[in-house]
């Protein structure tokens, strides 16, 4: 699955989003407009066949230019899609853009270019639109360097089709990486992490512990946006990646810090999130450190939560075996909201060096972990274990391998899980040449009830050595 005439360079999978049936991805390389201009390709799910995702659009910019690195980032949601263009020199040099397409814009399925962002205070070398995200009628914008802020549109403000600008965000202690690591934008809530910040560290010659900000909705007045919370890691570790991962599901957020620093330093740990309905804060809930309190067991690399569970990851536990990995589930108890952990999951064939938990996602009550160094098919071709909810338990259900797994492969690197899809990326497979990468779709119920057969292994027509595609999805 990928357009024809791609070339090596196009960078084709830089970014990947997806929202129910279709799938949008990022090609910073392409020439269309000129030389590395840049551009993001639009699939759709059973166009050209059952189970085919076929190419319906190629997005480019109206008045894209050269190394303007269109596609760098993408973000969809029902039928809009906003592009990243980090390098776009309109206004300053590689001060960025961002565009806005909708699906029924100049025609029914046209994907119509509906509004260029741009910074209202551009800066020289910022890189707006280094991170976007959208949800409903809201996207933001990251300008993570020179101004490290990042930017809130309210579709129709301004006028019919408008995209106008509601706020400005802003903190006063942000590194130059505010909003590189991770927007996350859900109904009222809007979540930015800085990995670079100072946070807890006193000292400024030392590397920052990291931040996470929260932003809701009309704090402060209509469309305001005013900061609820600050969240820092408390431990105060220099480089110990506070906020790697974040996720977050109607009141609840998890964020993961993964690293230690030397052997007598904490483990990782999970930090849980409530907000408060009446005034809109986010208050920690509880600090949950790693259960074997082993300092190189990457608890907290990989996070998700839906619901009354959250999962954790920690790749490199040792409970079966070195570097086997687990993932540890919580659940909120009631009426206290306190979290409590009820299982910890490991592969029923567990071994030395899988990585299990290196990615997670989570889906209402089935859990997905990827194991991209586990050797069913090779050494480190990698596989996928889904766990399905019993009351408290969680029990394996299924291991997934591809149909044409072989060493090296690290199928697992990255999975993405919604109702009764996943995909999961490959991203050293050598169909193309070595580590061109590869990803698969799995589909529930394909094969039999409950469950899980591959429908799809997406791949670059024109792939070439060392490109990794699937190293996101």
């Amino acid at each position: 699955m990928s357009p024809i005439g791609l070339r090596g360079g196009d960078n084709f999978g830089r970014s990947v989003a997806i929202s129910g049936d279709v799938l949008v991805v990022g090609a910073t390389g392409t020439d269309l407009n000129d030389s590395k201009s840049g551009s993001a390709f639009v699939f759709k799910k059973d166009v050209g066949g059952v189970n085919n995702w076929g190419q319906i659009k190629t997005l480019i910019a109206s008045d894209g230019q050269k190394n303007d690195a269109f596609g760098n980032d993408v973000a969809i949601f029902d039928g809009t899609i906003v592009v990243g263009a980090r390098l776009s020199d309109t206004l300053e040099l590689d001060a960025g853009a961002a565009y806005i397409y909708d699906e029924n814009f100049g025609g029914s399925n046209n994907w119509g270019e509906v509004k260029k962002l741009q910074s209202s205070n551009p800066k020289l070398r910022d890189n707006f639109a280094s991170s976007v995200a959208i949800d409903g009628d809201t996207v933001v914008v990251s300008a993570p360097f020179s101004q490290r802020a990042a930017f809130v549109y309210l579709r129709n403000f301004g006028g019919v089709n408008e995209w106008g600008e509601v706020k400005k965000i802003e903190v006063d202690d942000s590194s130059n990486r505010f909003g590189f690591s991770s927007i996350v934008i859900a109904d009222d809530l809007l979540v930015i992490g800085d990995y670079f910040s100072q946070g807890a560290v006193t000292n400024p010659g030392s590397n920052g512990s990291g931040a996470v900000y929260g932003f809701s909705r009309d704090v402060g007045g209509q469309e305001n946006w005013g900061e609820v919370a600050k969240i820092i890691d408390n431990d105060g570790l220099p480089g110990a990646g506070f906020g790697r991962s974040v996720a977050i599901d109607g009141n609840f957020m998890v964020i993961g810090r993964h690293l230690s620093i030397g052997i007598l330093t904490p483990p990782g740990a999970a930090y849980l999130f409530q907000r408060d309905s009446t005034n809109g804060s986010w208050n920690q809930a509880q600090k949950i450190d790693d259960f074997i309190d082993f300092s190189g067991s990457r608890f907290g690399y990989s996070v998700s939560v839906d619901g009354e569970f959250a999962a954790v990851g920690a790749f490199r536990d040792p409970l079966v075996a070195p570097d086997a990995g687990s993932v540890s589930i919580l659940r909120k108890r009631l009426p206290t909201d306190s979290w409590r952990l009820v299982d910890k999951v490991t592969a029923l064939d567990a071994q030395a060096g899988d990585f299990f938990g290196r990615s997670v996602s989570l889906y209402r009550n089935t859990l997905a972990v990827g194991a991209y160094t586990e050797d069913e098919n090779g050494s480190n071709s990698g596989a996928i274990y889904i766990f399905e909810r019993g009351l408290e338990q969680w029990p394996q259900a299924a291991k997934l391998l591809a149909s044409d797994g072989a060493a090296a492969d690290r199928l697992g690197q990255s999975i993405s899980l919604e109702r009764n899809t996943l995909v999961a990326g490959a991203f050293f497979d050598n169909d193309n040449g070595s580590k061109s990468g590869s990803a698969y779709v799995f589909e529930r119920n394909e094969g039999g009830p409950n469950k899980w057969g591959e429908v799809r292994k997406l791949i670059a027509s024109d792939g070439l050595s060392n490109e990794l595609f699937g190293i996101s999805v």
